[in-house]
């Protein structure tokens, strides 16, 4: 990887990225939120509060004890976090979570291609892969880019989606004689709800901000968690206002923000398509990034070939469909992303 100069990587850039990592298109979609918040019915408020909160925390005490460890990678953040033993486990954990990761947003480019723009769900791989593999031609420039233009068209196209659904009457949302599926809360609780939510995202967000933080030693860099955690906080407090507003019709349907953006207009319906697109986008470049850093010191390749070799790898785990992938993978990561959470409060209260 490429070692850049402080002028080149800026705060906004890598907060951008941080977010961008984990807004994808289960994000977006709103079935996430969904699930994990507006399911709660209870506590929705404080839940938003604390998510946000960790996620500020635990992105500044990422970039700051990578930093301090001096970490070139993923791999080598957890060696100095967790211990050489136990960091060898979480090192293939995280790898194939990331591997899983860049498989669910293949095949979620393939099912928004299929269901909503009239191609084949193997047209839609091949797109975000050619796309992918486009945009980190030029390394870490290239998902610093991508982030900082992209980032900010998706919050500003869900705000604008998010008002108008919420103005809308809400008689023209309401399909007649509908039986209403409520989905059960993750969690017991509301906070146990906002710390599995964290926790499964975090390991993307981790390899991320370790990954882009070798780049730039910075004290100053460490912000960059705090805002892009803020971030996803604002991100994830407009959808679910949109969600709150119309449930519980919304909890039938699997893309529960893509169903409103319909009911307002075809253009609307389409703009919002665009924004999943683009979370799908950004959260499969993160993945293939950090793993492309951390493959090429186990196959000893070159970047190209070893981001090519990392792109051929997942489109088989595409095959396997959006939601069964989200159903099998995200809850298995989550409860292994506490073990995390609690290591990197340690080591950063230790670290003072």
């Amino acid at each position: 990887m490429k070692i850049l100069s402080s002028n080149r990587i800026i705060i906004p850039k890598v907060a951008f990225s941080y977010a961008g990592a984990i807004v994808g298109a289960g994000f977006t979609s709103g079935q996430e939120l969904m699930q994990f918040f507006v399911s709660l019915e209870s506590g929705i408020i404080p839940a938003l509060i604390l998510t946000t909160a960790l996620f500020a925390v635990f992105g500044w005490a990422t970039l700051n004890l990578s930093r301090i460890y001096q970490s070139t990678d993923y791999g080598s953040f957890l060696r100095c976090l967790l211990g050489p033993r136990i960091a060898q486990v979480f090192d293939i954990l995280i790898s194939v979570f990331l591997l899983g990761t860049l498989g669910i947003m293949m095949s979620a480019a393939g099912a928004v291609f299929e269901e909503h723009l009239g191609y084949s769900f193997q047209v839609g791989v091949g797109f975000i892969s050619i796309c992918i593999a486009l945009v980190l031609i030029s390394d870490v420039q290239g998902i610093l880019w991508l982030n900082t233009v992209l980032m900010p068209a998706k919050f500003l196209i869900v705000l604008i989606v998010t008002v108008l659904i919420v103005f809308m009457p809400v008689s023209s949302l309401v399909a007649p004689d509908i039986m209403y599926i409520h989905p059960e809360p993750i969690g017991q609780s509301w906070y146990m709800a906002s710390v599995l939510y964290v926790s499964y995202n975090l390991i993307l967000g981790l390899a991320v901000l370790t990954s882009l933080g070798a780049a730039n030693r910075s004290p100053k860099l460490s912000v960059a968690g705090i805002w892009g955690g803020l971030g996803l906080g604002a991100f994830a407090a407009i959808i679910v206002i949109a969600l709150i507003n119309n449930w519980p019709t919304v909890s039938q349907y699997q893309i529960p923000m893509l169903f409103l953006a319909s009911q307002v207009h075809p253009v609307v319906k389409l703009l919002y398509t665009l924004v999943l697109v683009m979370g799908i986008l950004t959260t499969a470049v993160a993945c293939a990034y950090t793993l492309t850093i951390r493959s090429m010191h186990w196959i000893k390749s070159s970047y190209g070939l070893t981001l090519i070799f990392i792109l051929i790898l997942a489109m088989p785990l595409a095959q396997f469909g959006f939601a069964r992938l989200v159903h099998v993978i995200y809850p298995l990561f989550g409860y292994a992303g506490i073990i995390l959470l609690g290591c990197l409060a340690w080591r950063t209260y230790d670290s003072f």
